[in-house]
């Protein structure tokens, strides 16, 4: 193991400095603590390197134990370094250790860093350190599963690549939400459970609560009945609310137009909206890509999921995520309540 300089200064602070004869393109070194045992060592950035030789600025003080080199008629390069962290067999430990003078300096490989660093030696690649592209940053799968996991990025930062990395390395069995496709891939493995669409369950007190209805657009809205079968649509909801008032204003065949003024169409007629339900209406197109169902087949996953949310607002995900663990807290009570009165 070549080393490839001698530090000359900055014992007693957190940076160093060593010398060298040559250019070195490390940005990562070390030195040891105790050079006959090499059991705790220094790693440390390199943050500056400067040109020193005979015809421009020497160091102010050199010290240096090999006192054969005459390193004033030499060319040389000066490298500070901030320290990072020390390592003892392999371990980060709390410990200052000075740089002393005459201490030689070791360009890190990889490992060294890693270790210093702290970074999971297995897991999901999710990057790699700048100047060392062969040292790859890993997350492990016991970090991520605590318990919920959200994964945030723009279009092509790796977000979709992260999660099927994910289930390619875990042993858990997940329900996969996808509307977009993303993870058709995937397809109903032994592990996972694919559906295409989003389908929550009708709750009026849900949608009022993200959709910062008032007293009065609340009270329109649990007086709307949905009759229509199986999954529909927040569009068929608005349709609800006009037909609800067509039908006391004794019109039939009543079109969803535009909201604008409070109009509504029928045939070559309008009729007027009342004022909290024109508002209600237009509150609603929040959340317009989510559907819902008022059939109990709507059952809880019980196992991991994983939503992807890439074609939602922020109001309609929020709804979405909400909805689900709104559900789940209910479920978790009524076991408890079940198991107390059992007791």
């Amino acid at each position: 193991m070549n080393y490839i300089g001698i530090i000359f200064g900055g014992s007693n602070t957190g940076t160093f400095q060593f010398a060298s004869k040559t250019f070195v393109d490390c940005k990562y070194v070390y030195f040891f603590e105790n050079e006959d045992k090499e059991d705790t060592l220094v790693l440390g950035e390199v943050i500056e390197c400067l040109v020193k030789n005979s015809f421009f600025e020497l160091p102010e003080s050199i010290i240096y134990y090999n006192e054969n080199i005459d390193y004033d008629r030499e060319t040389l390069f000066v490298y500070t370094v901030r320290k990072i962290s020390v390592l003892d067999t392999e371990k980060i430990i709390q410990k200052k250790v000075p740089a002393l003078p005459g201490h030689k300096v070791y360009c890190a490989n990889t490992d060294v860093v890693s270790l210093s660093y702290g970074m999971a030696s297995d897991g999901i690649v999710i990057g790699q350190f700048k100047y060392m592209s062969d040292c790859k940053i890993k997350i492990s799968l016991d970090f991520l599963c605590s318990p919920h996991l959200f994964i945030a990025g723009k279009t092509g930062s790796g977000k979709s690549y992260f999660v099927k990395k994910y289930l390619s390395l875990s042993d858990e069995y997940f329900w996969i939400f996808s509307p977009t496709g993303e993870y058709n891939e995937l397809g109903n493995s032994n592990a996972t459970e694919m559906y295409n669409d989003i389908v929550l369950k009708y709750d009026t007190d849900l949608i009022s609560r993200y959709v910062d209805l008032n007293m009065s657009e609340e009270i329109i809205l649990k007086k709307v009945l949905i009759t229509k079968q199986g999954i529909f649509s927040i569009n068929d909801i608005q349709n609800a609310i006009i037909s609800f008032y067509s039908k006391q204003n004794d019109l039939d065949n009543v079109q969803l137009d535009f909201f604008s003024s409070r109009q509504v169409r029928r045939s070559d007629d309008y009729f007027e909206l009342p004022r909290y339900a024109d508002s209600l209406i237009s509150k609603l197109n929040k959340i317009s890509n989510i559907r819902f169902s008022n059939d109990e087949y709507l059952h809880l996953p019980q196992s991991s999921c994983i939503f992807d949310l890439s074609k939602y607002s922020q109001h309609e995900q929020e709804c979405i995520i909400n909805s689900f663990l709104y559900r789940l807290y209910r479920r978790r009570d009524k076991k408890i309540d079940q198991n107390n009165r059992k007791i």
